[in-house]
């Protein structure tokens, strides 16, 4: 086996390691797109129809965000092996990131043409902390980056067996179709290949160029349709920066935007201000890349002629998140990380290539120990610290009292939720094993409304608690969060504590309880 195979080999267990281990508990449960996503998988799987009843989707309403259900399928699989739970949810994120650890390396190759950048990249994005949460819990920016990246190779690659192209196309609208930022992004990228190539894309056979419009057109057609009969775009308008800038200020507000993807102090200094987005104690990339990623962008800038596709995309990535409201929205620009990462290596590769003996010294004992330093540091970051630090940003709770909840429903008329949390009711479905035929049976979707305002099903009341004015009826369950209103009334002498569950510093943060004289 080739050496270059071996390293490989070796950044793809590392990478992989990294991504598969614990994943059942950290992040220590899911957020609300894991547990509604991984619902409708589980829905799909036994019933063949999404929560709201919509046969196989390609778009599931979800939270009135309409998300793509291409990156879902997979989980179906995934729950069918693992069970309804974390590693069920997680598995096929944490595969799929594992394999853009290969991609990085094939794209790496073609844009910076040499095969020790090509690997020093891979191993940069196998451990860097926004490839590794990411790669971790479910999102569809994850599977995104993976058909945008399979879709540049597979061009490439066309330039020797032409026909790829067409899987190309296919590859790019799956990218587009299944994360919102990439609607803009995979068109502009799109635009500048067709530009850049087109001298060698008219030598291509009539019937490949036939081809090649069929697919533009259908992938158009489906997108358009999307957009008039599933409301994907209502997304956009909900993440607009126009909610919170006018018209006049747009072009200075999204240029701030724009250039934030790019400052130091967001990528190598800073935590991410999204809850989701954060592992305590690091920033995008580790801070010592910021040397590596300053000389590779230094060389690729000194010759635009070389590189110029690489830097056009890396212009391009950030557009799509600029016009969003969010400051630094690490998920909306993972291409232009994975490009980062690519950079990064070419970096590492011109100290070491360029630099004198003397300085070779310094790079084994500066940049080496401090690689293996922030991989174990990194490690403990995303199995211990997101656990014990910031657990609160993964709605702790929901796993450890549903189980309880369902099991005690059955001797009570109704089980009332405090709506402290979002969107409860996907958590309860979730954790509660909630049989998906029997939820289809009781969902009524002109009660529940569009956008959705009522949440009950079944047994399940959603509503805030007040037992000030409530009436004491001994058949009602109620689940109550932490600092809630209800939360702070329970000590009254009516109130029967029934169970609790605490968090991992031993807080109460859930208590179910009843009026006196109830079921237990």
């Amino acid at each position: 086996m080739l050496l270059k195979n071996k390293v490989l080999i070796i950044v793809l267990v590392i990478g992989g390691f990294l991504r598969f281990f614990n994943i059942a508990n950290s992040p220590p449960s899911l957020n609300w797109d894991e547990a509604a996503l991984g619902y409708n998988a589980y829905s799909i799987l036994h019933t063949g129809k999404d929560e709201y009843g919509v046969f196989f989707p390609l778009v599931t309403r979800s939270f009135d965000d309409y998300k793509s259900m291409l990156p879902v399928y997979p989980m179906v699989l995934s729950i069918k092996l693992f069970g309804l739970n974390e590693i069920g949810v997680r598995f096929p994120t944490a595969l799929i990131s594992t394999l853009t650890i290969i991609l990085i390396y094939l794209v790496a190759k073609k844009l910076l043409m040499s095969e020790k950048v090509a690997l020093l990249a891979s191993f940069f994005f196998a451990i860097e902390p926004w490839a590794l949460h990411l790669g971790r819990v479910y999102h569809e920016a994850v599977f995104s980056l993976f058909f945008y990246f399979s879709a540049l190779y597979l061009f490439f690659e066309s330039m020797k067996k032409k026909k790829l192209i067409l899987l190309s196309i296919i590859f790019g609208f799956v990218s587009l179709y299944s994360y919102h930022t990439s609607k803009i992004l995979v068109p502009l990228t799109f635009i500048l290949i067709g530009f850049l190539y087109r001298n060698r894309l008219i030598t291509f056979p009539r019937k490949v160029r036939i081809m090649i419009i069929i697919l533009m057109v259908i992938g158009i057609l489906i997108f358009i349709y999307q957009i008039l009969f599933f409301n994907t775009l209502a997304r956009a308008e909900s993440a607009s920066i126009l909610r919170d800038v006018s018209w006049r200020n747009l072009p200075i507000q999204a240029t701030l935007r724009y250039v934030s993807y790019f400052l130091p102090s967001n990528l190598f200094v800073l935590e991410p201000n999204e809850p989701a987005s954060v592992v305590p104690g690091n920033s995008m990339f580790f801070p010592y890349e910021i040397i590596l990623w300053f000389i590779g962008l230094l060389t690729i800038l000194t010759n635009t002629k070389k590189y110029r596709l690489l830097i056009l995309l890396i212009a391009v990535s950030p557009l799509a998140a600029s016009f969003t409201w969010n400051w630094f929205e690490p998920a909306r620009v993972l291409v232009l990380f994975g490009l980062f990462s690519m950079i990064v290596g070419l970096g590492a590769y011109v100290i070491w290539k360029k630099g004198l003996y003397m300085h070779r010294i310094v790079y084994l004992i500066f940049f080496v120990p401090m690689v293996i330093m922030s991989v174990f540091y990194i490690f403990d970051s995303i199995n211990y610290k997101i656990a014990a630090k910031i657990y609160g940003n993964w709605q702790p709770g929901f796993r450890e009292s549903m189980p309880i909840v369902y099991e005690k429903s059955f001797n009570y008329k109704s089980v009332v939720i405090d709506t402290k949390h979002a969107q409860p009711y996907i958590f309860v479905l979730f954790y509660s094993d909630y049989p998906p035929e029997k939820y289809l049976n009781e969902l009524d979707l002109v009660k529940i409304g569009n956008p959705r305002k009522n949440y009950n099903f079944g047994k399940y009341i959603f509503r805030n608690v007040d037992f000030a004015t409530e009436i004491k009826d001994p058949e009602l369950l109620y689940v109550l969060w932490k600092d809630s209103q209800a939360y702070s009334q329970i000590d009254i002498k009516e109130i029967s504590y029934l169970n609790e569950v605490k968090n991992v510093d031993n807080d109460t943060i859930v208590k179910i309880v009843s009026f006196k004289n109830a079921k237990n």
